[in-house]
């Protein structure tokens, strides 16, 4: 790359030079990553303008745990992203869970979707590591829309609830599915 600068993977260190030589370049998380789900910002604003409060984040192999909003550089996921090995290598460098846990205290919101792919499942679930999701359960509803694979570890999980999905078109769809029955029962019917 330019300016004797690395590809931007999970490089970090050089954040600040990449948004300066890559300036016009840099997005918004949705528009970086929101053509992966075309319908779904959509939908979001739809539940929204229901009086509903959405805060949408994404899980980055850069970033970890993103805001729709923030700018983010283009950049490649590093060497074997998306393996369970590879993520639970990041996990501590990304610190997703700890991230979420301190949104959900935050924003102490009533409904948590999370839609992950194959290996996001150790950044956000992985007991022996300190990342439980039955200690973020107590605190709120939580959803996960995950592949089979993550679905069957995450269905031992007390106090969550699991929607199965293949494909980034069924997660995609059972997100739908989640924020419609969300938004068609009161909140008090939905977290029963």
């Amino acid at each position: 790359m330019a300016n004797n600068l690395p590809m931007p993977s999970n490089n970090l260190e050089y954040e600040a030079r990449f948004h300066e030589v890559l300036g016009r370049f840099t997005k918004p998380a949705h528009e970086m990553y929101g053509h992966l789900y075309p319908q779904l910002e959509r939908r979001l604003k739809e539940f929204s303008e229901r009086g509903h409060e959405v805060h949408l984040y994404y899980i980055s192999s850069r970033y970890g745990l993103v805001e729709a909003s923030q700018l983010v550089v283009p950049h490649v996921p590093p060497p074997g992203w998306g393996r369970k090995r590879t993520s639970r290598q990041l996990a501590n460098k990304l610190l997703v869970f700890e991230e979420l846990s301190t949104l959900i205290r935050k924003l102490a919101p009533h409904l948590v979707v999370l839609v992950i792919m194959p290996g996001d499942l150790p950044l956000l679930h992985d007991p022996p590591q300190g990342r439980d999701l039955r200690r973020l359960a107590s605190l709120t509803k939580i959803v996960v829309v995950a592949p089979l694979s993550a679905a069957k570890a995450l269905r031992k999980v007390e106090g969550i609830e699991v929607v199965e999905a293949r494909g980034s078109r069924g997660r995609v769809k059972g997100l739908l599915r989640v924020l419609e029955r969300f938004s068609q029962r009161t909140i008090v019917e939905f977290l029963r």
